[in-house]
This record gives structure tokens, C-alpha cells and sequence, in this order.
């Protein structure tokens, strides 16, 4: 298994999640577990999966999840998470300010989007109760910051230097601290 800061011998590149075999394996374990889910429901019926085509395995699923004896595979995250800074040597003088859940593990997903694997995770903030609310107010003092970001632009790209984009969310993390305290 790669760290994420290594490099990958095959690719010459720094580690993104498909190198992750730990990663691999939980995808697998899920994957496994939700299928004996499956077969133990189609079992109660006298079903087995070769008995159904894959419209019939999507119905049994929509089925048993209806019913409640099969979980969703999509389980809402809690509101809590991180605002991150990524960059991009190709756009020199932009900023992107997201929010996740986890942010290493967004900034691993950017990773995908580019050939060149050359996002860089510039910051990541300490964690707030709700990330969409932190987002919301970081995203509206940098659109004062930012040197050029038109009222039609509803983006999370800003022209702005790494460090105003940081100096805004540290912010935003100090005056949520204060709340909190209060």
C-alpha cells in the first residue's frame, strides 16, 4: 500500500485512492456484503440470482430496500466537515474553495479528473458542524477578496492567491470557534 505522498513506481505519480488497497478491499468487503444481502432476501422467496435478470435483480433490490431488509447503499454523511483549498498549475492564478466530508480523501478524487495528477491540496480547515454553511460564508467573503469574480459566477474557482483564500477560511474557522464558545 502507497502513503499518500509516495510515489507510485508504475506511474511515477504521488498515490490516488486506485493505488489504495486498503481501499480496494473495504470496496470489495461492501460489495460482497450487500450481495449476500441480496441473496439471503431472494432466498426467503425460493429466488436465487441466477434465477433473475438484471431488471429482476434491480427490482428485488428496490424491493428489499422499500421494505427495510436491505440498507440503502447511499448513506447520508453527517453535516459536519472541511473546507480545502486546491490548486492547479494550469489555472496559476486560481484558487478552488470546496467543502467535504474528508479532505484528503476529495482531493484524491481530483486526482482522477486530471491526467496529470497535478492538483495540489493546499489547505485543509479544522472541522465545522455544518461544512455547507462554513462553504456558504467562506465563498461569499472571498467573492469580496477575489480580484475578479463576476455576480453570474456561481463557481468555486476564485482569482486569488493561496494565501487570501487560506486567511479567509482561518477566518471563518476563528469566528465559528467564538460561536461555539458562546
Amino acid at each position: 500500500m502507497l502513503d499518500m505522498n509516495e510515489i507510485n513506481p508504475r506511474t511515477g505519480k504521488t498515490a490516488y485512492y486506485k493505488d489504495n488497497a486498503d481501499h480496494k478491499r473495504e470496496y470489495q468487503r461492501n460489495y460482497e456484503k450487500a450481495k449476500r444481502s441480496l441473496k439471503q432476501m431472494l432466498s426467503t422467496e425460493g429466488l436465487t440470482l441466477a434465477d433473475l435478470d438484471d431488471t429482476g435483480v434491480l427490482k428485488a433490490i428496490q424491493k428489499a430496500q422499500a421494505s427495510g431488509r436491505m440498507k440503502t447503499s447511499s448513506s447520508k454523511r453527517p453535516p459536519d466537515g472541511v473546507v480545502y483549498v486546491i490548486t492547479n498549475p494550469a489555472w496559476p492564478d486560481r484558487v478552488k474553495i470546496g467543502r467535504a466530508h474528508n479532505g484528503k480523501n476529495r482531493f484524491n478524487d481530483y486526482q482522477t479528473y486530471s491526467p496529470n495528477r497535478d492538483y495540489i491540496l493546499e489547505y485543509v480547515s479544522s472541522r465545522f458542524d455544518s461544512r455547507a454553511d462554513a462553504e456558504k460564508a467562506v465563498h461569499i467573503i472571498a467573492k469580496q477578496v477575489a480580484q475578479q469574480h463576476s455576480k453570474y459566477d456561481n463557481g468555486e474557482w476564485f482569482k486569488m492567491s493561496v494565501q487570501d483564500a487560506i486567511n479567509v477560511i482561518k477566518g471563518v474557522e476563528t469566528n465559528d470557534a467564538q460561536t461555539t464558545k458562546d
